[in-house]
């Protein structure tokens, strides 16, 4: 690579690293002790503002994503419940029809039973009563 030329690589979150080359030419024309402070100083601030943006970033970030695993776990849980309320639902509509049955066959045995205490064998067939 010739000495005017520099090779960059830019890195961009989880994408490929691309890597290209630029020509980058500097001059410098006067040093100037306080204008280089000044303009140094002007950098660490912008350095210190965009570390307290990334930063802030970051934490906006962390919490949007702890919002959604909330939001998540919430639907979860809202799901889950609502498969128990149905087979709750079907539990209770089946033994509701069961204990009708039940309770329609007692009360037919019941009628049977009594009608058979109070008949009497006669040559008639008629009731006593």
């Amino acid at each position: 690579m010739p000495k005017n030329q520099v090779s960059i690589t830019y890195v961009s979150g989880t994408r490929q690293a691309v890597s290209t080359q630029k020509k980058i030419h500097i001059y410098i024309d006067l040093f100037n002790p306080k204008r280089f402070e000044s303009a140094v100083e002007e950098e660490t601030e912008k350095d210190h503002s965009f570390g307290n943006i990334s930063k802030t970033i970051m934490v906006l970030n962390e919490g949007i994503r702890d919002m959604r695993l909330y939001q998540m776990r919430t639907r979860q849980n809202s799901i889950h419940d609502w498969y128990i309320l149905s087979a709750n639902l079907a539990y209770v509509n089946r033994w509701s029809c069961v204990q009708c049955i039940v309770i329609i066959a007692s009360g037919i045995l019941q009628v049977y039973i009594l009608r058979t205490l109070f008949t009497v064998p006669t040559n008639t067939r008629k009731p006593r009563c």
